[in-house]
């Protein structure tokens, strides 16, 4: 893309931990971006970096900021759809979020990007304080910035590739902690995975990690530490050797994102859910507050489509 194309009203703040796929989402991020407009952060732990993220989209001060983990893999042209749909949106809207094809749910979910309104981060900063210690710290800040009459949009619509052409520890980890948090639709990820076990590598990974996550005991640790044990032994046992660093070229940057979204039937993926969207919008009433009701209501509605919407809806 001509630089003269390039969105100019973004900042993009990459929040990496090292994965393995951190330049090549900068890359991707910069076919849509200006460079100077894109920052990279390895901050910890993650509520560092999410305060990081603000005060970087403050002093650029552009009109939005887009807050993108170094796990996804933005799809082409869709920087600047996310800032037009977001600015359909009333101006009390905080920050818009769509969806991304996640490799470990072999399907489509919310989450991704999370594209932020400039003009309230000063404010969110003060509730990034209070959640520091919370264990989801940015959905935390949504709420309490709802409550404050700065709402979140959930959109029906996929922005991104997640946890594509990642580690095998970083794959191990994810699906161990799945397999623990979410373990009543365990049967959810291994009918997406089906057949595909055979000819990707990455899902015998992940069977091996959402195996060893539902047989361990005790009280998981989130450090690395703690996988790094555990999948020495699942290597070990399954002879399997970590993935070399990710080798940076052209056909990577340029037809990886569109191939994988073809194999994946991500187009007509995409029309199936898009009739959920207004599943996934915050209610406001009048005086734009955000009540409990309207937090439950929202909460029920992600679990029940997990539950019952992937399996019957957005399967292929």
């Amino acid at each position: 893309m001509k630089t003269s194309e390039k969105v100019d009203n973004v900042a993009v703040v990459i929040r990496s931990v090292g994965e393995r796929t951190t330049e090549l989402c900068y890359q991707l991020a910069c076919e849509q971006v200006i460079s100077e407009n894109i920052h990279i952060i390895k901050e910890r732990p993650f509520s560092a970096a999410i305060k990081k993220t603000f005060e970087i989209g403050i002093e650029l001060n552009r009109f939005w900021t887009l807050a993108l983990d170094a796990d996804i893999l933005i799809l082409p042209g869709e920087i600047k759809k996310m800032t037009i749909k977001a600015s359909c949106l009333d101006d009390y809207f905080f920050v818009y979020q769509g969806m991304i094809l996640d490799k470990i749910y072999c399907n489509c979910r919310v989450g991704g990007p999370h594209l932020y309104r400039t003009q309230y981060l000063d404010i969110a900063i003060n509730a990034a304080e209070k959640t520091s210690k919370f264990i989801r710290p940015e959905s935390s800040i949504y709420d309490i910035m709802a409550k404050d009459g700065y709402h979140f949009f959930f959109d029906a619509v996929v922005y991104g590739l997640h946890d594509f052409q990642q580690s095998y520890f970083d794959l191990y980890r994810k699906s161990f902690v799945h397999a623990r948090k979410h373990a009543d639709i365990i049967p959810t990820f291994i009918s997406g995975i089906g057949e595909n076990w055979h000819k990707d590598f990455d899902f015998k990974v992940i069977i091996g990690g959402i195996t060893d996550g539902l047989l361990y005991n005790g009280d998981i640790l989130l450090k690395p530490a703690f996988f790094k044990t555990r999948f020495e032994e699942f290597c070990n046992r399954s002879q399997i050797e970590e993935k070399e660093p990710l080798s940076f070229n052209n056909k990577l940057l340029h037809e990886y994102p569109l191939t994988i979204s073809s194999a994946y039937g991500l187009p007509n993926r995409q029309k199936r859910i898009s009739r959920l969207k207004h599943k996934y919008v915050t209610r406001s009433d009048n005086n734009h507050s955000f009540t409990l009701m309207d937090w439950i209501y929202w909460k029920l509605e992600i679990v029940r489509n997990k539950m019952v919407g992937f399996a019957k809806t957005f399967f292929c």
